[in-house]
């Protein structure tokens, strides 16, 4: 692992960014003659536009981008979005969509032509002896560290996703640093010679504790059916990830002496959001996200937000 330790652990995304020429396109809106205006071209076919969207900008954009396909803003802009700047597009074609949080920070496929990227998906894709199994262990636990991982770096050669929409798939906010440090943590928990953040060294620390906890419970089956068994619960749900086993047996406590009735009271829509989210009144499979969102009408990262939320109400996490 020496070779990788001088790859840059979280770099930053402006490294990937679009520049002037390119299919991608990031403007400023202040002040109104902004140099951005000049990375405008024919080549042009997606813009993001950083600050509001005037009028005055949507028809500049069109004028000088004529194979245009999106217009895309901050997201907190999208209300802001009026029945002008909608007739201008539509007349060219052109959907106006919500785009990044932090547009100079926009990264695009190219992120997985970057050195860094590179070399840390050669690393889990040579794994071997002790690290593989170490990893293979976190995978077969349910590790969502580990699962975002091997989901990163391609390892059953899936499509690329860049970290933002891999952070939206799993339900993050993509301004936060959630997937960079996760994997981080992973790399530093197989080989602690990786340099890291003190961020990603923590949560390594913290799935080593885990695994540790899990090992034991693995060997022991009879104390892991004594824990279902003690709240009358025949099995886990299909899927159910090992690594939130604690989770789960201390909101059927938090079942069992009432405070998810009292959540229940207070906020029903929480209560169905982490009901589902943890099977608890059901032998379902274990739901996405996705599935979760989808029934109580949130996004995936509003169901991981309610979660937190709901966790930290119940005095389960801190």
């Amino acid at each position: 692992m020496e070779k990788y330790k001088k790859a840059v652990i979280e770099e930053h995304p402006s490294s990937s960014a679009p520049n002037v020429g390119k299919e991608y396109v990031i403007i400023h809106t202040q002040p109104r003659k902004h140099s951005s205006f000049g990375n405008l071209t024919e080549k042009t076919k997606k813009v993001h536009v950083s600050g509001h969207l005037f009028l005055w900008t949507v028809n500049l954009i069109l004028s000088k981008c004529p194979n245009l396909e999106s217009i895309q803003v901050v997201p907190k802009r999208m209300m802001e979005i009026k029945e002008s700047h909608e007739r201008s597009c539509s007349s060219r074609g052109v959907k106006i969509e919500s785009g990044y949080y932090k547009p100079d920070l926009a990264w695009d496929v190219r992120e997985s032509e970057l050195p860094s990227y590179k070399l840390r998906r050669l690393f889990f894709q040579k794994l071997s002896g002790k690290q593989k199994a170490l990893f293979n262990e976190l995978l077969s636990f349910g590790f969502e560290e580990a699962i975002i991982t091997a989901r990163y770096f391609c390892l059953n050669e899936e499509n690329f996703l860049c970290q933002r929409e891999l952070g939206i798939e799993f339900g993050y906010l993509e301004r936060e640093k959630s997937i960079s440090r996760k994997v981080n943590a992973v790399i530093f928990y197989l080989d602690e010679t990786f340099s890291t953040s003190q961020v990603s060294m923590v949560i390594a620390r913290s799935i080593k504790r885990r695994v540790e906890k899990l090992r034991k419970a693995k060997r022991s089956k009879s104390d892991f059916r004594r824990l279902l068994g003690r709240y009358r619960i025949s099995k886990l749900p299909k899927g159910f990830p090992i690594s939130r086993l604690k989770i789960y047996s201390e909101l059927l406590k938090a079942r069992k002496d009432g405070r998810m009735d009292s959540l229940k009271l207070e906020n029903p829509k929480w209560h169905k959001a982490i009901d589902l989210r943890f099977s608890l009144d059901s032998e379902a499979d274990y739901p996405t996200l996705q599935e979760i969102g989808s029934i109580i009408g949130v996004s995936r990262e509003r169901v991981r937000q309610i979660e937190h939320e709901v966790l930290k109400k119940l005095k389960i996490t801190k």
